[in-house]
């Protein structure tokens, strides 16, 4: 009997536990219900917000104020750019004198030359700026020689007399 009392008596308590385990998990399941249940209303909220937010960003883009703040952005972007590439840019220049000494004159040019680069590339051919050019003539050569020629005509003249040639003086002949 004794032990039917003890099985009985671990049978009713085994019950209760259940029946109390029972209340305790379905009373968690609750609260976790009504947790789930406020987590999803809250993420409604939040997504009719979304829309409310959306609807008022649509309405913003098109307003002036954010027209004119697109404008002011665009130009900012536009001048560091700019100030980039320009930095990229440069001039390499030589200044030059020459002296073109001949018999007859002299040529004095005086200048210089000046390459275009970007980002250390050339840019075209180098470029030759005359800024003052002189030609000096040598009037005691051009003496001397126009000298040479009447002396040279002369000695063809008289070996042409001699030669009993022809000999008339022309005008014009230069130009033909």
């Amino acid at each position: 009997m004794d032990s039917l009392y003890l099985e009985i008596l671990i049978g009713v308590v085994a019950l209760a536990i259940g029946i109390i385990l029972g209340r305790v998990i379905k009373g968690q399941s609750n609260a976790q219900t009504v947790a789930l249940e406020k987590k999803l209303s809250s993420l409604e909220a939040d997504a009719n917000d979304g829309d409310k937010i959306k609807s008022a960003m649509v309405d913003f883009k098109g307003s002036q104020e954010f027209k004119a703040m697109q404008e002011l952005e665009y130009r900012k972007g536009w001048e560091i750019g700019q100030k980039e590439i320009l930095a990229q840019f440069q001039i390499q220049y030589e200044k030059f004198s020459n002296v073109d000494d001949k018999w007859f004159s002299s040529l004095v040019e005086t200048g210089y030359c000046m390459q275009f680069f970007f980002s250390g590339l050339p840019i075209g051919d180098v470029t030759k700026r005359i800024i003052h050019a002189e030609k000096k003539v040598n009037k005691e050569a051009v003496k001397e020689i126009l000298d040479r020629v009447d002396r040279t005509v002369n000695n063809l003249i008289e070996v042409a007399k001699q030669s009993k040639i022809s000999v008339k003086e022309a005008t014009g002949l230069v130009n033909k």
